[in-house]
């Protein structure tokens, strides 16, 4: 599959200028815009972002002739870039590494069927302030925040789909893991988040430090309950996921129920989420180990319901040229403006 059929474009697509409004809720609207550029194999050779105070982005994309990326360069748009990323491989031309700045930073291995794994490390030396790693693993809501010096690996199936992942501190230490299931066709139908030592990242030295043993057993447990999470998938006869169930955490359970309209593209999304009482409530531990709340449980919370309407128009090729968004959180109102996109594209 190519970076253009990874986008979701139909047709030999050249370039996508994309435009795109929002509309804040004190009325105020933003401005920002995209610009993606194609070889004719499919593969990404550009991509620009603009923002609304005129400053902007970019990224290129380099290849060797066999079509295998060889780096890519960041930075701001009519300047030098600022960042580059080698990408590495072993003579069979598989992807061995990806390597930035003076330190490679994602390795490749392979077992005797040909599946990958991929290790990903990361740094031991503290972030700058207000900077974090994304915990967001595969693109999902799951993942756990990285350990300094600390690294995630991914294991792949055959078909090259991500079935877990281990998350690791410096010592090697597994700190929580996630495990894919999957259907005869191939298809994810779950994704199982489990925090295998919660206290260790989620409670520093200085506090485990004034906790007995059973004390910071009971808290582990607690933590490790909240961590602990489920996605799952439900599929039409296209393989569309139409229902999306996440389950688990200290918040709450919600259900999404996409449908789409005859292009394939999403025509609506309804979310309806059930809070926890127990969200937000505070507790204590005995000396015992016992988690003993404090105050009395919030009172519970109709199920909250919000919806989006997505309106497109298309272009010959079957790309939608504009997308507006709205959306209502009560099923009496009417829904209200949230984005409008528009659409620019040119064709080999």
């Amino acid at each position: 599959m190519s970076d253009r059929d990874k986008a979701g474009l139909r047709g030999p697509v050249r370039t996508v200028l994309e435009e795109q409004t929002f509309s804040g809720a004190d009325g105020q609207q933003s401005f920002t815009t995209t610009r993606a550029h194609y070889a004719p194999d499919g593969r990404i050779l550009e991509h620009r972002m603009g923002n609304p105070d005129g400053s902007g982005w970019v990224t290129s994309y380099t290849y060797y002739s066999d079509g295998r990326l060889l780096k890519t360069a960041f930075g701001k748009t009519n300047s030098a870039p600022g960042s580059e990323t080698i990408y590495l491989y072993d003579d069979a031309q598989r992807l061995v590494g990806v390597k930035s700045g003076d330190k490679v930073q994602v390795r490749y291995q392979y077992d005797d069927k040909g599946r990958r794994s991929v290790i990903e490390s990361y740094d031991s030396q503290p972030l700058a302030p207000n900077t974090a790693y994304a915990p967001h693993w595969e693109g999902t809501d799951l993942g756990f925040a990285t350990h300094l010096g600390g690294t995630v690996t991914t294991l792949y199936n055959e078909q090259g789909v991500a079935t877990g992942a281990e998350f690791r501190d410096a010592g090697g230490k597994l700190l929580g893991h996630i495990v894919r299931k999957f259907d005869a066709e191939g298809r994810i139908v779950a994704e199982e988040q489990f925090a295998d030592a919660p206290r260790d990242f989620m409670f520093p030295e200085e506090i485990q430090s004034k906790l007995n043993p059973e004390q910071i057993k009971a808290v582990g447990a607690f933590a490790a309950s909240v961590e602990n999470r489920v996605n799952s998938y439900s599929y039409d006869a296209q393989g569309r996921v139409t229902e999306q169930h996440r389950s688990g955490g200290p918040f709450s359970d919600e259900v999404m129920i996409t449908k789409y309209n005859d292009h394939g593209d999403k025509a609506s999304e309804r979310t309806t989420t059930v809070m926890n009482p127990e969200a937000g409530r505070q507790y204590t531990v005995s000396e015992a180990g016992t988690m003993i709340p404090v105050g009395a449980a919030s009172t519970p919370q109709p199920p909250a319901v919000y919806e989006t309407q997505y309106t497109y128009q298309y272009d010959a090729y079957g790309n939608w040229t504009d997308l507006t968004t709205a959306g209502r959180s009560d099923p009496g109102a009417p829904f209200a403006p949230g984005s409008v996109r528009r659409r620019k594209l040119t064709y080999y």
